[in-house]
């Protein structure tokens, strides 16, 4: 399977996206990223994705304020871990087994992924700290591989990189900067 970025800013995220994957396998975390085809192309391990998309949030803003009743972005002291199952779009607790068999997904699974989601958190935030960066959330994909092996993460997004001193979101320029530093 081929992950393609387009145009200069999809090459600057390829490039953050193969930082982020090797970051991750380093600290003992299967991708499907396998390895980079060309300045826009990344090849990825085909895997069966679980129904579940996963957004941790470290900071609450944008149009999630109306939802959590705030007026003004919250930096989070502790981090928000939502389970969303794809084919509802509900909103499901991982502590409670809301997941029936039509699912394609166990509580064991999920228990699996919820400890991973929490550690790669961890490794992320500590990591764009030393840059003076953090970001305000990121939207995890994990699947299994042919081989029946769990906890893939198969695709993720970060969003919303800002500076830790004046809370300003990076520019293109700085961007390139942090992808060197990574």
């Amino acid at each position: 399977m081929i992950q393609s970025f387009i145009g200069e800013l999809g090459k600057l995220n390829l490039e953050f996206n193969l930082k982020i994957y090797q970051i991750l396998k380093n600290e003992g975390i299967n991708t499907s990223s396998i390895k980079k085809i060309n300045e826009k192309d990344l090849e990825m391990e085909s895997l069966s994705k679980y129904p579940l998309n996963i957004i941790v949030r470290n900071c609450i803003e944008g149009p999630n304020k109306k939802r959590f009743c705030l007026s003004h972005d919250v930096l989070l002291n502790f981090s928000i871990v939502e389970y969303i199952l794809e084919k509802s779009g509900n909103l499901v607790n991982s502590r409670l087994y809301e997941f029936d068999q039509n699912d394609n997904i166990t509580l064991f699974e999920v228990k699996l992924i919820d400890s991973k989601i929490k550690w790669i958190n961890f490794i992320l935030n500590e990591r764009f700290k030393s840059l003076g960066i953090r970001f305000s959330e990121y939207v995890g994909y994990f699947g299994k591989n042919k081989k029946g092996q769990h906890n893939y993460i198969c695709d993720f997004s970060i969003s919303n990189l800002r500076s830790i001193n004046n809370n300003s979101l990076i520019d293109s320029d700085l961007y390139l900067k942090i992808i060197e530093k990574i």
